[in-house]
């Protein structure tokens, strides 16, 4: 059974998987056509885009660390 069967099964709804890098805004119309030619409506959109680097402590992570953080874990930069 493949997820989305799985998915449909357990919850009633349909749910559709779609890759995109949300910093290249040229890719997100396509995204945006392929949910609502599916489904018509778009109720929630997930983005994934983490990251979380080792440091040694606190004092020792610097501003630039902080911002790249921030670039991809808010803004998908």
């Amino acid at each position: 059974m493949s997820t989305r069967s799985r998915s449909r099964t357990k919850t009633g709804r349909l749910a559709l998987g779609s890759g995109a890098h949300v910093a290249r805004w040229d890719e997100l119309p396509l995204v945006i056509e392929t949910v609502y030619e599916r489904f018509d409506h778009l109720d929630v959109l997930v983005n994934n885009a983490e990251m979380s680097p080792l440091y040694d402590s606190v004092d020792t992570a610097s501003e630039e660390l902080l911002h790249s953080v921030l670039a991809v874990n808010f803004k998908g930069l």
